[in-house]
């Protein structure tokens, strides 16, 4: 198969039958899904191009080619940050499950961690093939040896509005120069946390965000992607009826 890969220029790519654009989606969050759902409809020999700015797609979209019977026949790199990868659909080898087994496996997931508890210090979280570190369920101090329950929480609500904000860019083909979002929550009574006060509830009140974005995209583009950002977000669909959100963004 490496020796039928091409790469050139946009003018070299030869025609395809069908197209999926992954965005900033890697194999491992759901590109594999989209590509088989596209793939599924062609003919053995049609061509799907998968448009993608992951860097790593280019080791593991070869090696989905080979485990599944496709062929990979060339690449060719674009403008802003793109590359264009072009499938050839086997003829003969099924894939290991089907689409529908795909989607079902995909509302079906279940987010799963254990907390382990360890005295005088942060407890350490272990999900997936990552582990960090949890401390207070809420602290005010302005140093501390880990960040609280609170502080990942609205670092959870930031980065899932910024990280979708680019990925719902992407599927648009929208040039992203620079973005940063400044996140604040408040909470309705922490020292009924504290113990001091026996009255209120010590939930979040508000949480607030604003979301800067450098882009040579129109506004009323871009004010599109912000309201699908907030519409797919899992965090913000979740919050929001039980929670105060001031949520914006701004262009720079």
């Amino acid at each position: 198969m490496a020796g039928e890969q091409r790469q050139g220029g946009s003018a070299e790519r030869p025609p395809y039958n069908a197209v999926c654009d992954g965005g900033d989606l890697d194999c491992g969050s759901g590109l594999l899904l989209i590509i088989r759902r596209a793939i599924a409809p062609l003919s053995p020999g049609q061509i799907l191009e998968v448009q993608s700015r992951e860097p790593s797609v280019s080791v593991d979209l070869p090696a989905w080619c080979r485990m599944t019977g496709h062929t990979l026949v060339g690449q060719w790199p674009q403008e802003g940050g793109y590359t264009y990868y072009h499938v050839r659909k086997g003829v003969e080898r099924e894939l290991p499950t089907s689409v529908e087994q795909d989607l079902e496996a995909a509302e079906q997931y279940v987010w799963r961690v254990r907390v382990q508890y360890r005295p005088k210090a942060p407890a350490r979280v272990y999900g997936r093939n990552l582990e960090w570190q949890v401390g207070q369920p809420a602290s005010f101090a302005e140093e501390v040896e880990a960040p609280s329950a609170v502080d990942y929480l609205v670092s959870a609500v930031a980065g899932a509005v910024l990280m979708g904000f680019s990925q719902v860019a992407a599927e648009r083909h929208l040039l992203i120069d620079d973005m940063e979002l400044v996140g604040s929550a408040r909470l309705e009574n922490i020292l009924t946390h504290l113990g001091v006060d026996t009255e209120g509830v010590p939930r979040i009140s508000s949480l607030e965000g604003v979301l800067y974005v450098s882009s040579p995209a129109t506004r009323a583009a871009l004010d599109e992607v912000w309201q699908m950002t907030l519409k797919r977000s899992p965090l913000v669909q979740t919050l929001m009826p039980v929670v105060t959100m001031r949520l914006r963004w701004m262009m720079v």
